[in-house]
């Protein structure tokens, strides 16, 4: 069974034993949150932790805003040639509404690429650029939550050539 078909599966696992009733938060006062995820691509990921202030109602749901550190790695658009590593800090919006949640999220980050030239060599640039990104997630519990992301990071790789990553990952997160 390839790696695609086991993960749909396993999601569609958790989504079966979920807490249907679980609610919108309304929490008081802020919360940490941490979390991971994997792109389809093999090797790509990111890493966040979050803290996600206190939850304000808004048409049926409530709006969480949240600032995050995040840490991205991967290689660009698949080319095991160009890898990329960076960390970014941005601020979120979570809308949630029963147990799935929409968020959309911007900020700034520095990454550092590297890429083959073709005399063997690596050479690396740095670059500080804009983060942004959309997301989706589902409360699997009170705390534990699945997520599926889309972000787009900026990297450059070397001398004039820059490039942006779009990265599509599926991950967990827990809510302390």
């Amino acid at each position: 069974m390839s790696f695609h078909p086991l993960l749909a599966s396993l999601l569609l696992a958790l989504a079966a034993s979920a807490p249907w009733p679980v609610q919108a938060q309304t929490q008081e006062k802020g919360q940490v949150e941490a979390g991971a995820s994997r792109t389809f691509r093999e090797g790509d990921g990111k890493a966040w932790l979050a803290y996600r202030f206190a939850a304000l109602p808004f048409r049926g749901g409530v709006a969480v805003p949240a600032l995050e550190v995040v840490g991205y790695a991967g290689a660009a658009h698949g080319d095991a040639r160009r890898k990329f590593a960076g960390a970014g800090l941005q601020g979120a919006v979570n809308y949630q509404f029963d147990a799935f949640t929409l968020s959309g999220r911007a900020g700034m980050g520095y990454t550092r690429g590297s890429g083959k030239r073709a005399d063997g060599d690596r050479d690396g640039k740095k670059r500080l650029g804009i983060l942004y990104g959309l997301g989706t997630a589902y409360a699997v519990t009170d705390n534990w939550s699945v997520h599926f992301d889309w972000d787009r990071v900026p990297v450059r790789y070397n001398g004039q050539q820059q490039a942006t990553v779009d990265l599509f990952s599926l991950g967990l997160s827990y809510r302390f």
